[in-house]
């Protein structure tokens, strides 16, 4: 990514959270009214220090790795999730005072306001929960040019796992295991496996050695992998079953596997190029192209495909904003499309970025049974 667009995302992802945290602060004033000055600037000062501890920790939490930072990381990180679910706590309370203006009706202000902090507190505590419970998705997956062999296999796709500060060891053995008990032939890993933040990784990864599939465990880079480094997470790699696969082709009995590497900011819905670069591709041969991203799809209808799978999208872990994702990919941010003869699957993940809360999506681990159309 171009150093001007990391500076502008900085910038707008600030001015948004800053923004945010004075609708809740002038919010909390109008429906909860506060009489103690003091009380209003320890509120105030508290609605400035967390969401600059939360920039700053995630800023430490790429090159350092220590329990204290990893415990401010983790508080921040919730409350982030907290404020953005306060924040439309605090929007239904402003719609509800609006109607009871326009219709001529008496509220109670302290009442209305404490009633939408504590939904906004449910919401999160309901959607904490979510965030480290996946559920697993089955699905029937039918293909035109399935080769014999892969009657009825089944395939299980993870991504965004992103492990680090928040996500660790005990998360990744849960995530092992459940995907051991589906019997998975094929394990595709989608990208994000790491978070970025340096949280034990080690130790996290030492539990992927354990996965098992006959056909292999095949792993594409997402962005985050770019954040902490690729030489760094290949290393981290080394000793498990995981095969990077980076604009390269597996034949697995007759059916081909393509994984391409994460594209810069600006490239990346430009997928037929390093596509028809790989080795041994071929638009005849009934091919899986792994991802981290749903883009290009339109293009990719004619490719060859026959099916694709990626992720990165998280349908936006938190409600409403998947109504964004939604837009930005087209309509193709989350679950199951047929589009001619290209199959595709965009998964919500299973772990979470920033929050460890989700919302708008549950995690999940998507159990793939192929068939022949």
């Amino acid at each position: 990514m171009k150093p001007i667009f990391v500076i502008l995302f900085i910038f707008i992802f600030c001015a948004v959270i800053f923004a945010s945290h004075f609708f809740i602060y002038r919010s909390w004033l109008k429906f909860s009214l506060p009489a103690d000055e003091t009380l209003k600037n320890i509120a105030k000062i508290l609605l400035i220090i967390l969401p600059i501890t939360f920039i700053t920790t995630s800023i430490l939490a790429t090159r350092y790795d220590h329990f204290t930072l990893r415990s401010v990381y983790a508080i921040s990180s919730f409350w982030l999730g907290l404020a953005a679910n306060l924040f439309f706590s605090f929007a239904l309370a402003w719609f509800a005072y609006g109607l009871s203006k326009t219709f001529s009706f008496s509220l109670p202000l302290p009442l209305l306001g404490h009633a939408f902090v504590a939904l906004g507190l449910m919401i999160t505590i309901a959607g904490t929960f979510n965030a480290f419970h996946p559920a697993v998705k089955k699905l029937n997956i039918g293909l035109a040019d399935l080769p014999p062999a892969w009657q009825d296999r089944t395939v299980v796709q993870i991504s965004d796992l992103h492990l680090g500060y928040i996500h660790g060891q005990k998360f990744a053995r849960s995530i092992v295991s459940l995907v051991n008990q589906q019997n998975p032939d094929l394990i595709l890993i989608t990208g994000d496996l790491y978070d970025g933040t340096r949280g034990q990784l080690e130790k996290s990864t030492a539990e992927l050695k354990n996965l098992r599939a006959p056909f292999g465990i095949y792993f594409v880079n997402g962005n985050h992998e770019k954040f902490l480094g690729l030489s760094t997470v290949q290393k981290l790699l080394t000793d498990t079953p995981i095969k990077t696969l980076s604009n390269e082709l597996v034949s697995l009995n007759g059916l081909n596997l393509v994984g391409l590497e994460y594209l810069n900011e600006g490239s990346r819905a430009k997928l037929l190029e390093p596509l028809t670069t790989v080795p041994g591709f071929s638009t005849h041969q009934p091919t899986v192209l792994l991802y981290h991203e749903p883009v290009d799809i339109a293009r990719l209808q004619a490719s060859g495909i026959d099916l694709m799978l990626a992720g990165h999208t998280h349908r936006s872990q938190l409600f409403p904003f998947n109504l964004i994702t939604n837009l930005l990919y087209h309509g193709f941010d989350y679950g199951f499309y047929r589009l001619g003869d290209l199959a595709l699957y965009v998964t919500s993940g299973v772990g979470s970025w920033g929050p460890p809360v989700r919302t708008s999506a549950r995690p999940e681990i998507v159990v793939l049974k192929l068939n022949r159309l």
